[in-house]
């Protein structure tokens, strides 16, 4: 339990009142409930305050009694009403403990006007655009990650062909088909022209641009297509792969671990 205790009981017309008078008053605040009823005992207070049982039945006396010097006019300035045999009601209690002190009321205010700057803030850091630095360095990342993914292990080996993929960053990346990925395809599917078929691809993403693959499964998506062209027959263009190209088993095992 808990209440506020304003200064003003100090300087009104309990100034003066002396120590047991203020002592009940403020067990009486601290130990009210919401609405403001509180026991008081007076043989049990004067134990817990240190007093005689005159002095806390006195004192409880000038509480109840009429004040015509108090700042508050209700009840004829009584500060508390007996309700029953120990019980009291303390006059206005829920009108006070409704009451901010003035410090309170200033961080309220301090807490709601940084609220509101943060709130500001965030919204305007989200509607923002990039500025012109930044949007240049994240476009050369993007050209630098692009470029990187198109050219192969070395300068000697550029892409063959450029699929588009449905992997984004500023703009959207393409994938490129490496000489030495066809050579291991030729290996693993003989009966097939891997330029032709891969060509083929190409022309069907671009086709159903919906039906894009991602950047990293490019390499799978020829596969199956070259695995299924195999199964049928072939494509009629076998024996392009390079000689000495190692037989299919092996090569279809090093295509499986880019899956």
């Amino acid at each position: 339990m808990y209440g506020k205790l304003f200064a003003s009981a100090f300087t009104g017309s309990l100034y003066g009142a002396g120590l047991n008078v203020h002592a009940v008053w403020g067990y009486a605040i601290a130990n009210a409930d919401r609405r403001g009823y509180v026991e008081l005992n007076a043989k049990m207070l004067a134990a817990t305050l240190g007093g005689t049982y005159e002095e806390i039945a006195t004192a409880i006396k000038k509480l109840i009694s009429p004040d015509p010097e108090s700042r508050t006019k209700a009840e004829e300035g009584k500060r508390m009403l007996r309700e029953g045999q120990f019980i009291y009601r303390i006059v206005n209690y829920e009108t006070y403990r409704s009451m901010r002190d003035e410090d309170a009321r200033r961080e309220s205010q301090r807490k709601k006007t940084r609220d509101k700057r943060s709130g500001s803030l965030h919204l305007v850091s989200r509607c923002l655009p990039l500025s012109a630095h930044a949007e240049a360095e994240a476009e050369g990342e993007v050209r630098r990650e692009d470029s990187s993914e198109l050219a192969p292990e070395g300068d000697s080996e550029p892409a063959i062909l450029v699929f588009p993929t449905a992997s984004r960053g500023i703009r959207p990346r393409e994938w490129g088909l490496r000489e030495s990925l066809v050579r291991e395809f030729q290996a693993a599917y003989p009966a097939v022209d891997i330029l032709a078929e891969a060509r083929k691809a190409l022309a069907w993403i671009v086709s159903n641009p919906s039906k894009k693959k991602t950047f990293h499964g490019m390499p799978s998506f020829l596969n199956r297509w070259m695995g299924k062209v195999q199964d049928r027959g072939g494509s009629g263009g076998g024996g392009n792969g390079p000689p000495g190209s190692g037989d299919a088993e092996a090569a279809v095992a090093r295509l499986a671990g880019r899956r």
